[in-house]
């Protein structure tokens, strides 16, 4: 073996070319390899083969996968949204029921409407996912509509309620209601058969219910005795079906009042709502949680009462669950002869 290929290296130190002539990785000229000839390094070296510049991107394992945010569209929830919002949020579900015409869209709008146009005490608008569907219902009640008259949009008969929503601050505490808005047409259909009383869903996940009686119903000669015998078998039908949850509580409301006032026959009026609401709280006091009559002008027709008449008082009750106690100054109180029509069951309303 000559003096040259006896100092044959190779920089890899399992490489034996030197003793068998073969290289290790298979190159059939050994001095091919790049090692060929080099030292083996010692064990304090590393070789560094290839020089590579530093990504700029983060390890693949440390990339975050971007949050989905839900958007709400704006408009009227349906039931899945409904459904949505409530497993993100506890909400009371307020049901306004009455015939066509009674004033159920325009109270929701003005319930809302309240919020711009006077501060309430302890009360701050606190946001809505239905910004959309209120403006959209408030629109044909404001000046800038151009409108000749003040009126508000008919809800569509559909089979399903839409859902408005509305958190409020009350005293610092953030409370969220639920409004439900259905046809007045498919209300009337269940004094006709109560069995379509069990389709109402919004009926038996209430915890108030609040009955319209139309003022300007109650004002035609014609009209005022049906307008008091449909609410009577209204609550007749589901009460018999066992619809309204007993945890829930019952208003009945008498809506347009200011059309009432300036009809000539007020005290008439007045007494036939009065009587209405004895005879249903004697009926039906024991079957929820508590009953109260009030009388509210949500869209006044003439200048003589201000908009939103009495709305105030109802919101603090939805507000309260329906607990009347402490939330409603006498004035504002459609105070019945009966004491036990005054109050239901005790409960905080929570």
């Amino acid at each position: 073996m000559s003096q040259s290929e006896a100092t044959i290296t190779c920089g890899n130190a399992d490489c034996k070319v030197s003793e068998t002539g073969t290289c290790i990785d298979g190159h059939s000229v050994p001095a091919s390899c790049p090692l060929y000839g080099r030292k083996p390094p010692s064990s304090d070296e590393t070789i560094i083969d290839e020089v590579t510049e530093p990504s700029l991107s983060p390890p693949a394992e440390r990339i975050e996968k971007p949050r989905l945010v839900r958007v709400a569209r704006g408009e009227a929830l349906n039931l899945r949204e409904m459904g949505a919002l409530l497993s993100e949020r506890p909400a009371r579900i307020i049901s306004i029921v009455g015939p066509v015409d009674a004033g159920k869209t325009s109270l929701i709008a003005c319930a809302y409407d309240l919020f711009q146009s006077a501060a309430m005490a302890n009360l701050r608008f606190a946001g809505s996912t239905t910004l959309l569907g209120f403006e959209r219902i408030c629109h044909l009640a404001r000046a800038s509509s151009e409108a000749p008259e003040v009126t508000g949009e008919r809800t569509p008969v559909d089979s399903d309620p839409f859902f408005f929503h509305l958190g409020v601050q009350d005293g610092g505490i953030r409370r969220d209601l639920l409004f439900a808005d259905r046809s007045g047409e498919l209300y009337e259909g269940v004094s006709d058969q109560p069995s379509r009383a069990d389709q109402l869903i919004e009926l038996s996940q209430c915890s108030v219910l609040t009955l319209l009686i139309d003022g300007a119903g109650l004002c035609s000669p014609t009209r005022r005795h049906a307008v008091i015998s449909e609410a009577r078998q209204f609550l007749s039908s589901i009460f018999e079906r066992g619809t309204l949850s007993r945890d829930a509580h019952l208003l009945i409301v008498l809506s347009k009042i200011d059309l009432v006032e300036a009809s000539g026959e007020a005290d008439a009026l007045r007494s036939a709502f009065d009587v209405f609401f004895e005879e249903a709280c004697a009926a039906y006091q024991s079957r929820v949680a508590g009953m109260q009559a009030m009388k509210v002008a949500a869209s006044p027709a003439g200048p003589g009462t201000p908009r939103g008449f009495g709305v105030e008082a109802l919101l603090r009750i939805w507000l309260a669950g329906g607990d009347l106690r402490e939330h409603l100054a006498d004035s504002q109180l459609r105070r019945a002869s009966r004491t036990m029509c005054r109050f239901g069951a005790q409960g905080d309303g929570e």
